[in-house]
């Protein structure tokens, strides 16, 4: 379904996509992450928990564990990138 930044349904002019899976596993991560938006969104929400005092520390550290697992977007999978990043070409 195409949304505007804010998540509603659009006919056109759309900015996003929303999804509820993400398919074959490498397969599909690995073009995700060699686009800027879902990096940077995950990195925006996991500092945006980190920076809320209503959330227990233990729910932000889960999700910035998410972030650097799967959305990590340094130059070294392993070390400080997503493992997802090396995927073998299809």
């Amino acid at each position: 379904m195409v949304t505007n930044y804010a998540g509603e349904p659009v006919d056109s002019g759309g900015d996003c996509v929303a999804v509820l899976t993400v398919a074959g596993g490498s397969i599909g991560y690995r073009p995700m992450l060699g686009t800027e938006g879902p990096s940077e969104a995950m990195s925006e929400f996991s500092d945006s928990l980190k920076a809320d005092d209503r959330i227990v520390r233990p729910v932000a550290d889960l999700a910035e564990d998410i972030r650097e697992m799967f959305f990590a977007d340094g130059l070294i999978p392993g070390m400080g990138a997503s493992i997802f990043k090396a995927a073998p070409p299809i």
